[in-house]
């Protein structure tokens, strides 16, 4: 059985061929950057506020929107990137806004 999900996480596009090597120097260096990161931290839940959280962000859209280069994908799958998981920190503080709102109800 198809599942179109799968079909529509599975990176096809490449970068719009106005790319140049300076795009390709930077994405690098916050590749870099993000695996120092799972270096310090153990995981690759980068906060969302930081500028590495908002590349962090960017790369899984566009691997939802297909806009991924497969090269880009496999390095990040390589290093076991997760593709799933969001800004905890952020579910965390809704978490206990959301309980301080049922206490100011009771």
């Amino acid at each position: 059985a198809d599942d179109d999900d799968d079909v529509a996480r599975t990176p096809t596009k490449e970068p719009p061929p106005s790319s140049s090597g300076k795009w390709e120097e930077k994405w690098n260096a916050n590749f870099n950057e993000l695996l120092a990161y799972k270096h310090e931290n153990g995981d690759y839940q980068v906060p969302s506020a930081s500028k590495l959280g908002t590349w962090v962000t960017h790369q899984r859209n566009k691997r939802k929107t297909e806009k991924l280069s497969a090269e880009h994908f496999t390095r990040l799958e390589e290093v076991g990137f997760d593709w799933t998981r969001r800004d905890l920190g952020a579910k965390k503080k809704w978490k206990s806004r959301f309980l301080q709102l049922e206490d100011y109800k009771r």
